[in-house]
């Protein structure tokens, strides 16, 4: 029985020491954002990117400070600004360490992919038709995962406050409609 409780407990070891290894792989790094975020207050950045308060424009540099369990702090080097994640892993369906690689990157988003339209679209963080699902992802960041749990759905729901929002629907890759 003490055998197979030190190997239990040699496995929560190794288990803890491999994701502070993993999450430590982009901890004290200079990485880019990969996305158009917003920041609450300039404090917070919640799993479902309301649409309201500081931009945080796509390719800002920032860099991670922490990251623990669903949560991920971060400060943005132009500014400043030392942001937490306030996650909601039950309905967004990512750790903290999920939400950092699916928002920065070690490199810049090329932008020039993209069509002038595209472009202009994502430094105005908005939607507009005929913009591209990647371009949408840049400009408008991710849609919340519990109500478009798809990035292949031909509709993408986004809050922008609590109480609104609008949902952008694609003929195909391209945007068709956007509709609060």
């Amino acid at each position: 029985m003490k055998l197979r409780s030190l190997y239990l407990f040699c496995v929560l070891i190794a288990s803890m020491l491999s994701q502070q290894a993993i999450a430590s792989e982009l901890v004290g790094k200079t990485l880019f954002t990969q996305v158009n975020i917003y920041s609450l207050k300039g404090k917070v950045v919640t799993w479902v990117n309301y649409h309201v308060d500081a931009l945080i424009p796509v390719n800002s540099e920032v860099v991670v400070e922490k990251i623990r369990g669903s949560g991920v702090v971060f400060v943005v080097k132009k500014t400043g600004q030392r942001l937490k994640l306030k996650n909601k892993q039950r309905h967004s369906g990512l750790s903290g360490e999920d939400w950092a690689n699916k928002h920065f990157a070690s490199k810049k988003v090329n932008l020039s992919k993209f069509s002038k339209l595209e472009r202009n679209a994502i430094a105005a963080a908005e939607v507009k038709k005929g913009m591209g699902k990647k371009a949408v992802l840049v400009a408008y960041g991710y849609p919340p995962a519990h109500k478009t749990p798809s990035l292949e759905a031909s509709q993408w729901l986004y809050w922008i406050t609590r109480w609104n929002k609008i949902v952008v629907t694609f003929d195909g890759n391209r945007v068709s409609n956007v509709r609060s």
